[in-house]
């Protein structure tokens, strides 16, 4: 892995930006240069490990080049069940940078992959600082949330939990966003 400090506009050479992120899309100009201040720039050698599962988070890892495969343990066994390929343009992490719970897959990338990290404690920093980040992080979770879950009764607490959150909303409801959706990723992996 190589790391380069202040990855602000680079990109890793790429012509994504962060805007076109999707976790990012709904930022305005402001806190997307809030957010590239922090940025990482690091690079993976094929089948380097970004992290692994029960690892503490330590950030958002936006995919610039390359693809990581993200993975879990079939229950009781050795064999690899993959959850997700993420491509250049997405992005993983984001349960870990908002609720602090562990990892709950691992990451490898599959072929020499760049990223950019968002530091997990930064992240902290700018959301405190930025309310519009606040509410822009809180539309794309329910977003994920209404796409993904097929589960009425998850769609309703997620409604019910919006319908409780201030203006911006707090971290303590997108910790809960991201219990839902740590619950509905759960259920598709039994299946």
């Amino acid at each position: 892995m190589q790391f380069n400090q202040g990855a602000d506009a680079k990109m890793g050479g790429s012509k994504i930006t962060i805007a076109d992120i999707p976790f990012f899309n709904h930022l305005d100009a402001g806190d997307i240069m809030a957010v590239s201040q922090h940025l990482q720039a690091l690079s993976f050698a094929a089948e380097d490990m970004l992290f692994y599962q029960g690892d503490p988070p330590n950030g958002l890892f936006l995919v610039t080049s390359g693809s990581v495969k993200t993975y879990v343990y079939a229950p009781g066994t050795t064999k690899k069940v993959v959850v997700k390929l993420v491509k250049a343009g997405d992005y993983l992490g984001e349960f870990g940078l908002l609720d602090g719970m562990p990892r709950s897959a691992s990451a490898m990338a599959e072929v020499p992959t760049d990223v950019l990290l968002l530091p997990s404690r930064a992240f902290e920093v700018i959301l405190n600082a930025r309310p519009s980040l606040a509410k822009a992080v809180y539309q794309r979770l329910m977003e994920m949330i209404r796409e993904q879950n097929k589960d009425p009764m998850l769609l309703q607490e997620s409604e019910a939990l919006a319908a409780k959150g201030g203006e911006p909303p707090s971290s303590e409801m997108l910790k809960n966003l991201c219990g839902i959706l740590r619950k509905i990723n759960f259920k598709k992996l039994q299946r």
